[in-house]
């Protein structure tokens, strides 16, 4: 099992490049470089995600991520409902 947060960095690090990318002038004249070179990096943390992945436990959640602190509702299993009830 890996201890790296790869959804939370897949998610983070286009905000951070962008926020970066807002407030440093200077990266605006090389944006579509810098751009290229993150949208790489997202898609390297997309693979090892998918490499992290254990396909003979499919049915359970994996990749999850728990935060020190955090109510214990927080990692329960997310459930849904239809409204449809039969009772």
């Amino acid at each position: 099992m890996s201890t790296i947060p790869w959804i939370t960095a897949a998610i983070a690090l286009p905000i951070a490049a962008a926020a970066l990318l807002w407030f440093v002038p200077a990266l605006h004249k090389v944006a579509r470089a810098y751009g290229l070179i993150v949208s790489l990096v997202v898609v390297a943390l997309a693979i090892g995600a998918a490499m992290q992945f254990d396909t003979t436990r499919a049915s359970e959640i994996q990749l999850t991520q728990t935060v020190p602190g955090s109510p214990r509702w927080a990692s329960a299993t997310p459930s849904v409902s239809t409204g449809s009830d039969s009772s």
